[in-house]
């Protein structure tokens, strides 16, 4: 009986810690934080820094050629981007560092991406938004620089919708 009290007490501590740890994690990832002052450096040799993006929501997908999920929504990705980059919507699509640069051009082609894409070589843009290994994963930044939602793996489309649409009323 003493064996079977101790077990439950050990138990419930964990599912205690276990909770504390869960509760803290949702806390700060759900809370809007500043995005990373990082500079983009696209296929097409342009420079585009996060500040110079201020004002406007911003979406940032971070993507492999080797992703299933990645190929599938990008062109979902370039149909909302060229319908609402007329409201101001920025999208910029990053390469995972160990894309090869040709890889990377070839999607672009074949997709016909209407949005920047930025390679990332030595990880600096993975690195600074968390280092960031798992694909897709996209953030959403508010027109004050704030990363108010991060999804990694597949985006639901109508939320992102939803909310891209709230951030250009409030632009």
């Amino acid at each position: 009986m003493k064996h079977l009290h101790k077990r439950f007490l050990t138990g419930l501590t964990t599912v205690g810690v276990l909770s504390v740890v869960a509760g803290f994690f949702l806390f700060f990832t759900s809370t809007p934080r500043p995005a990373p002052e990082v500079v983009f450096k696209t296929i097409t040799g342009e420079r585009i820094a996060m500040a110079d993006l201020r004002g406007k929501p911003v979406l940032i997908n971070f993507w492999a050629s080797t992703c299933g999920y990645c190929l599938q929504e990008m062109p979902h990705l370039a149909k909302l981007y060229r319908e609402k980059s007329v409201d101001g919507l920025q999208l910029i699509g990053v390469a995972m560092p160990y894309d090869m640069p040709s890889h990377v051009i070839q999607v672009t082609k074949q997709l016909n991406l209407p949005y920047p894409i930025a390679i990332d070589p030595d990880d600096v843009v993975a690195r600074a938004f968390g280092n960031v290994s798992m694909t897709p994963t996209s953030f959403l930044i508010d027109k004050d620089g704030m990363i108010i939602d991060k999804t990694t793996g597949r985006m639901n489309l109508d939320t992102l919708h939803n909310q891209i649409n709230q951030l250009l009323r409030e632009s």
